[in-house]
């Protein structure tokens, strides 16, 4: 799964909606692609910077109310995302 990802996506950045407490972001990060991760649930955020840090950087609130600014996403990672 790893090698199939870098070569999608060799650089960029993805936008992950609903991006939990870290497992998600985890394949990305390590393949040096940058991450962009929202998250309606504060206490997912919470639990995420504890286990990950403060090296991605998430938004609290809902997909629809995403403050985007001019940043061009190479793409969207939605597993189980209702």
């Amino acid at each position: 799964m790893v090698g199939i990802i870098s070569r999608l996506l060799p650089c960029g950045d993805i936008l992950i909606p609903g991006i939990d407490y870290y497992r998600n972001a985890q394949i990305f990060s390590w393949q040096g692609i940058g991450v962009t991760g929202i998250e309606i649930y504060p206490n997912a955020i919470t639990l995420f910077y504890k286990n990950y840090g403060a090296k991605i950087k998430v938004q609290l609130g809902s997909l629809r109310e995403m403050a985007f600014d001019q940043h061009l996403y190479q793409g969207i990672f939605c597993h189980g995302f209702l």
